[in-house]
């Protein structure tokens, strides 16, 4: 029994990327044709180009100097993104207090307490200057 031919990833992305060639098309064309008005705003704002003017465009209509921008900005995204991977992101985790809120309110009550103590002892000692007579 004769082994089956093995290709190497690298061959099989060389003979792709040569059919791409052929066509006028990259893999980067593909994924960026196939994303949303909104993540393409996203992309073109994260690379300084105006969406409004280009959101229409085809990758392969960009400027080198745009291409270029944009591949920075994917990994600007993509970077960030890492910076959140395994955390939840559940509305909820985004809507509670942070320690600094949470602190800050209670100095906010602490003042208003404090205030209303300075008037309870403001209204108390009239009341006892108003009884002295």
């Amino acid at each position: 029994m004769k082994d089956k031919p093995q290709i190497s990833l690298s061959m099989g992305q060389a003979v792709i990327n040569s059919m791409r060639d052929r066509l006028g098309r990259s893999s980067v064309d593909s994924r960026y044709a196939k994303l949303s008005k909104h993540q393409k705003t996203i992309l073109l704002l994260a690379a300084s180009i105006n969406p409004n003017l280009h959101i229409d465009m085809p990758f392969g209509e960009f400027s080198r100097e745009q291409r270029e921008d944009i591949r920075r900005a994917l990994i600007d995204i993509n970077d960030l993104g890492s910076r959140f991977s395994g955390l939840g992101l559940s509305k909820e985790q985004f809507q509670r207090r942070s320690v600094t809120q949470i602190r800050s309110a209670q100095n906010d009550d602490s003042s208003e307490l404090a205030d209303i103590n300075q008037l309870v002892a403001k209204l108390m000692r009239e009341m006892k200057t108003q009884n002295k007579y």
